[in-house]
């Protein structure tokens, strides 16, 4: 299919984007995406999380208070206030908190102390959250049979880690180490348009590699056509990589060459 090694698509289409061990029910049954039900899209969602977690990162020991924090992330965001983000959400900022496991809720009485978040806040009280990492599991192999036109829309977290690979193609993208949500069809279509605007600006190189990557460009818009079934593969030494919907997708043990990990950022 002419596409291109490994070593020579790291660069150029790398920017492409909690479980407990077990079977595929285990590995569906906790995480971020489990519960997350929001309306705006997925890559708001993961500026979101990056934003929090970023101003999390100025005070990492302590609780921060829930509202100032989040109007000051509502407006870095580019929304008008608190009120039109959470429109935005089709739901409570506190709620989206809720759903998602690296932040931990607490309420903080006027004395100082903490309690379990439980109904509506008193008076002197205020809610406080701070993140707190999601502990690494098991590694792990995943893998979507891509048959049908609908599989493109199965959203997909990438663990930072995480390495996604086409095995029809002899291709991997994912190797920004960072971590990235979206559907498999914008996974695919950005690796395509990375190396379409890597050619663009590198028209001089040799005329071999550059036919090698117009080829792979060609290859990849091919998948999206979903003429002939292929694989979406995710290699993930941290095991905190996700799909929603869950069902469908193969579980295996990833390779030992796959298995060292070096720290990497969250986002």
């Amino acid at each position: 299919m002419g596409a291109l090694p490994h070593d020579q698509t790291e660069e150029m289409a790398g920017e492409t984007v909690v479980e407990a061990e077990g079977g595929q029910e285990a590995r569906s049954g906790h995480g971020v995406l489990k519960n997350l039900n929001v309306d705006v899209s997925h890559q708001e969602v993961e500026r979101i999380i990056d934003e929090l977690e970023s101003l999390h990162e100025l005070s990492p020991e302590e609780w921060l208070l829930v509202e100032p924090v989040c109007l000051t992330m509502a407006l870095d965001l580019g929304y008008e206030d608190l009120d039109e983000f959470e429109d935005a959400l089709k739901g409570s900022i506190v709620g989206f908190l809720r759903s998602l496991p690296q932040f931990e809720l607490r309420v903080q009485d006027e004395d100082g102390t903490f309690s379990e978040e439980r109904g509506p806040l008193q008076e002197g009280q205020r809610l406080v959250f701070r993140v707190t990492p999601l502990p690494r599991r098991s590694p792990v192999s995943m893998s979507v049979s891509m048959a049908r036109r609908d599989d493109l829309f199965r959203i997909f977290l990438k663990a930072p880690d995480a390495v996604v690979e086409i095995p029809e193609m002899d291709f991997e993208m994912g190797l920004d180490r960072k971590r990235r949500i979206d559907t498999i069809y914008n996974f695919v279509s950005t690796a395509r348009l990375n190396l379409e605007m890597y050619l663009n600006s590198n028209r001089h190189m040799q005329p071999t590699l550059l036919g090698t990557i117009r080829q792979t460009v060609e290859a990849l818009e091919k998948l999206l056509d979903m003429d002939t079934p292929w694989t979406f593969v995710v290699h993930d030494p941290s095991g905190l990589s996700e799909f929603k919907p869950f069902d469908g997708v193969m579980i295996g043990e990833l390779e030992e060459s796959r298995k060292e990990s070096v720290p990497v950022s969250d986002h």
